[in-house]
């Protein structure tokens, strides 16, 4: 029977060895990701998605996640009616659980007053 497929060749790299190594550089980014910044530090990213919960921020090989509560000091309504698909912006890093793969970010806490406080209008 004849079914049109070319013998698979035993050089090329399958798709198990080609997705284990794109796996382990994945896991050593991720490993070196979640050591490089810190509770509290500012980073710089650009949002990548929007959800109704929040916007996905890349920060340098993975997203972080503003939760809508942490976009504006103001009550936002919509996470579009804050930030757009391509926006760079200034997050500060408010939790970082590399067990579960998550970086919570802050828009609203970036940009505080010396003493904490939001700034004036």
């Amino acid at each position: 029977m004849v079914t049109g497929r070319q013998p698979l060749d035993s050089t090329a790299p399958t798709a198990g060895s080609l997705s284990a190594t794109t796996g382990e550089d994945r896991t050593k980014r991720r490993d070196e990701l979640f050591r490089r910044p810190r509770v509290g530090d500012l980073v710089t990213g650009t949002v990548s998605g929007l959800t109704s919960y929040g916007a996905f921020v890349d920060i340098g090989g993975a997203d972080g996640l503003i939760h809508v509560s942490e976009l504006s000091w103001d009550r936002a309504r919509r996470v579009a009616d804050v930030l757009q698909l391509g926006d760079r912006v200034n997050v500060k890093v408010v939790k970082l659980a590399p067990e579960r793969n998550q970086i919570m970010l802050s828009l609203r806490q970036s940009n505080l007053w010396n003493d904490g406080d939001p700034p004036p209008e």
